[in-house]
């Protein structure tokens, strides 16, 4: 029953109107069921016997026919409006939901098993709100209201036929479990099938540069293979299932008029009567020979519904910073002490760090791969959180502070930057929403980016294309600074800004990002040593340590790990300009 509270709880506001188009689809056909068997029922028990009935019978006749009519198209309006408008919800609701998901359950899943749910899935949703629920109320209720018709008419003769068809009910719910199963395992494979597309389109360049196009055109194969294997399986199922329903139709309507046959020769019912039941019967028969069909479709379509369901309650970011053990509080522009944090209980990535970053001040991080640079800045920005020591950010401890508010404080520059599809002037206004032209304008200049954008074609309104496809290197490390500046925040972190940059780009980077760090607080993750000289403060961190602190002229003459990687990158062997 869960599924079914989780269907009507998605409705929300659109349920009662969804609610009122079931029943009205769901109430014409009996009606017309009946008032056809009435029809019939005057027509051959009365009318045959006096012609002036038999137009009075059929103005009735027309005027209720009339009458339904009219309701039906109303009903399938209330149910389309209703299924539209709230999977219309529902993707808005997955989308919102991709946007707040906590960071470990982001990674839980591949990118494509997400897409799925939120396209695949919220598709078939859609069809058990327009269908499926609708068709199986629509011949249950016609079943019903046709089968209280018959007893009516005749109970001993009605009755019969209904325990039969009662067994044929029960024997075919037999397969209702198994069919679950398998469009459960459908629907998670056709996730599957999905992730490994996104992969072929996401890694296309490495695809064609190694070669890889037989490899994983062949794994996509056996997946491919593997989701169509259930896929037959279920249609193998569902085609028992009918079969099992025809079986059920035609017993019953052989069953039927050997009966009505035997009770017409004795004298127990009119021939008015058995015509009226024959077309009640109709209603009756239907309700056994497509409820397994409609039974069969509903499970796939709650198979898809459970998917999104899931997604929607993953767990989400929390909107406040955690409140740590011990706040800490510092006048400083940035302060973290005692902070510790591993991943998933893992080796600790940051241990016991103290660090205090004064309002104004340059301070660079270095050190070899591994060390806790990005993980450090993964803790500032709130996407993971200590496990031990507390943050300070503006003089406030950082649990004073919404997440929002906290990204605020903060504009970050990553070594790779993600460029939005779409024109250069909306990436760049994505650093803040609403702002003109002449802002946008005025930080694409100070990022020295607005000489070549004026060359453009289309200028400011040139697509970038996926992922900034369309742009080079520096062009969109250019387009992240100007992002970058237009935040005007009071905090801004630099992940190398410049490291897989050509000299002549990373020239212009450099020039941007030095006019980016004018007079702001700036925290610097360095891979080549040689941006950092100017640094206030560097700081080598080493297995989540802190190991060295300096200025670069001072780290020089201790001769230490700085020392060292600063003698190994300009060396400029290959091999050893290391990954730090």
């Amino acid at each position: 029953m869960g599924k079914y509270r989780i269907m009507l709880s998605i409705l929300k506001e659109n349920r009662m109107r969804y609610i009122l188009g079931v029943f009205i689809l769901g109430m014409t056909n009996p009606l017309s069921n009946i008032v056809v068997a009435r029809l019939l029922l005057e027509t051959f028990d009365r009318a045959v016997y006096d012609a002036r009935l038999i137009l009075p019978v059929a103005i009735q006749f027309l005027l209720l026919t009339g009458f339904l009519a009219l309701m039906t198209p109303l009903g399938e309006y209330l149910i389309s409006v209703a299924a539209l408008r709230t999977t219309g919800r529902l993707r808005e609701a997955v989308l919102t939901k991709l946007i707040r998901l906590d960071q470990t359950a982001l990674r839980e899943s591949h990118s494509g098993d997400y897409i799925s749910r939120g396209t695949n899935d919220v598709q078939v949703v859609e069809s058990l709100y327009k269908e499926q629920l609708q068709q199986v109320s629509g011949v249950l209720l016609n079943g019903i209201g046709c089968s209280v018709a018959m007893l009516l008419l005749n109970w001993r003769f009605s009755l019969g036929l209904m325990v039969y068809q009662l067994l044929m009910i029960f024997l075919v719910s037999r397969f209702g479990k198994p069919l679950k199963r398998v469009s459960d395992t459908f629907q998670g494979m056709l996730g599957k099938v999905t992730e490994k597309t996104a992969d072929l389109l996401g890694g296309y360049e490495v695809i064609r540069l190694f070669n890889l196009g037989d490899s994983l055109t062949e794994k996509f194969k056996q997946q491919n293979d593997q989701t169509l294997h259930v896929a037959e399986k279920r249609v193998r199922l569902s085609a028992l299932y009918q079969g099992v329903n025809a079986f059920s139709w035609s017993s019953s309507f052989v069953g039927f008029i050997v009966v009505s046959g035997w009770f017409m020769s004795q004298g127990y019912v009119t021939l008015g009567t058995i015509i009226a039941l024959t077309q009640l019967q109709n209603g009756v028969s239907q309700l056994f020979l497509s409820l397994g069909t409609y039974y069969n479709e509903l499970q796939t379509s709650l198979a898809g519904l459970q998917r999104v369901q899931d997604l929607l309650d993953k767990r989400e970011e929390p909107e406040q910073y955690p409140l740590a053990l011990r706040d800490c509080q510092d006048e400083s522009a940035l302060t973290l002490h005692n902070v510790s944090f591993s991943y998933q209980g893992s080796v600790p990535v940051l241990r016991n760090l103290d660090l205090s970053i004064a309002q104004g001040e340059t301070v660079a991080i270095v050190g070899p791969s591994g060390g806790g640079k990005s993980t450090l800045f993964r803790l500032l920005l709130g996407f993971n959180f200590p496990q031990e020591g507390c943050l300070s950010l503006l003089g406030r401890p950082a649990s004073d502070y919404s997440l929002g508010e906290i990204r605020e404080i903060f504009a970050y520059v990553p070594q790779d930057p993600y460029l939005f599809s779409g024109t250069i002037r909306e990436n760049i206004a994505y650093g803040k929403l609403h702002a003109s032209d002449a802002d946008i304008q005025a930080a694409a200049k100070r990022a020295h980016a607005h000489h070549f954008i004026e060359r453009l074609p289309q200028g400011y309104d040139t697509k970038v294309g996926e992922r900034g496809v369309f742009l080079s290197g520096g062009e969109k490390q250019r387009i992240a600074i100007a992002r970058a500046i237009l935040r005007d925040a009071e905090i801004l972190l630099l992940d190398e800004a410049t490291s897989s940059l050509d000299n002549e780009s990373e020239a212009l980077v450099q020039a941007a990002l030095e006019d980016l760090m004018q007079e702001r607080t700036s925290l610097v993750i360095a891979h080549r040593l040689s941006t950092v000289e100017k640094a206030d403060r560097i700081l080598v961190l080493d297995q989540g340590v802190i190991v060295e602190e300096g200025t670069h002229e001072g780290l020089l003459s201790q001769g230490g790990l700085y020392a060292r990687l600063h003698a190994m990158q300009f060396r400029q062997t290959p091999t050893q300009e290391l990954a730090i």
